[in-house]
């Protein structure tokens, strides 16, 4: 029986720091117990859950399809009127952090706006979020890209410092505002103008990029993520799960557009991909896998050329 209230305290608080020790190790062998599960499907070749990488800041799963990075190499990497691979960090949505990226998709648009749709990209759980963390992420998806499709890929974050240390490529620039504003000059040249100049100015010199562009899609897919999940935190793999159907509802989508049908439908240039309902019916499940596989080959939208007129 406890002697004094110091005592009593004391007892309390010693239980408490039990439970709570307790609690870090059930997270602890439950997040083991993902990573590993994790980890099998990608040495079973999931088309999804494509790595996970072991840092010193923790463990990271990196999580794309094919069709991501050909899109990624088709409308990302356009040398005109390409579209900007958008970046965003989320919280809350399970035991670690997840950075989304997104791209418009510019095969197709949505029938009741003609705009084009907001897909979801690559994906990326992590643990920490400094630099060498994200430059795993980043490193891992540019060693699947050409050197040209580097050379044109033009990234879209918010103001992250290790974010976008990760993903800046672009060389340090000269002042370009008078010393009028002596005490706000600093500040100014130093971070604003920066920024300004390496990732408005320059971009929109190299290629046509829209200058109304700003985060909110990919802040919007995290969204979007979070009303998935019902904002509550669920468990690795599910969430994963939850990630891959998002995904394949919107590929699969886009190719009810080659029939005419779905949400989407082919914009001009992807419009010789178009075939009747008939015609695809009666193809093998062989021949609609080589039918879809060239349209995600189409990097440019080449028109069939028109066939001319057989003179007897």
């Amino acid at each position: 029986m406890p002697r004094n209230i110091k005592q009593i305290q004391n007892l309390n608080y010693n239980q408490g720091r039990k439970h709570k020790t307790a609690g870090e190790d059930v997270y602890l062998k439950n997040l083991a117990d993902h990573l590993i599960n994790i980890e099998s499907k990608v040495y079973q070749g999931h088309p999804f859950i494509r790595s996970v990488v072991h840092l010193h800041s923790g463990p990271s799963v990196i999580l794309y399809t094919d069709e991501h990075l050909q899109d990624i190499g088709r409308f990302c990497c356009k040398e005109n009127e390409g579209t900007i691979l958008g970046v965003d960090k989320t919280y809350n949505l399970g035991q670690l952090h997840l950075t989304t990226t997104v791209f418009k998709n510019l095969s197709v648009v949505r029938t009741d706006t003609v705009e084009p749709p907001i897909f979801l990209g690559p994906s990326f759980w992590h643990r920490k979020s400094d630099f060498t963390t994200f430059n795993a992420f980043f490193s891992h998806i540019a060693s699947h890209l050409s050197d040209l499709e580097l050379k044109r890929l033009v990234v879209g974050s918010d103001d992250e410092q290790a974010l976008r240390k990760s993903i800046q490529r672009l060389e340090t620039v000269q002042h370009l505002v008078s010393e009028q504003a002596a005490g706000f000059l600093p500040y100014l040249n130093g971070r604003i103008v920066s920024l300004i100049k390496n990732h408005v100015h320059i971009p929109k010199r190299v290629r046509n990029i829209d200058s109304n562009w700003t985060n909110n899609n990919a802040e919007s897919m995290n969204n979007l993520l979070k009303i998935g999940t019902n904002h509550k935190v669920e468990d690795m793999t599910d969430l994963i799960d939850i990630i891959y159907r998002i995904v394949q509802s919107m590929y699969k989508d886009v190719e009810k557009s080659i029939v005419s049908m779905g949400n989407y439908k082919l914009t001009q240039p992807y419009e010789h991909h178009k075939m009747s309902v008939d015609a695809w019916c009666q193809k093998t499940e062989q021949g609609r896998k080589g039918i879809l596989a060239k349209f995600y080959r189409d990097k440019i939208g080449v028109q069939k050329p028109l066939l001319r007129p057989t003179v007897n």
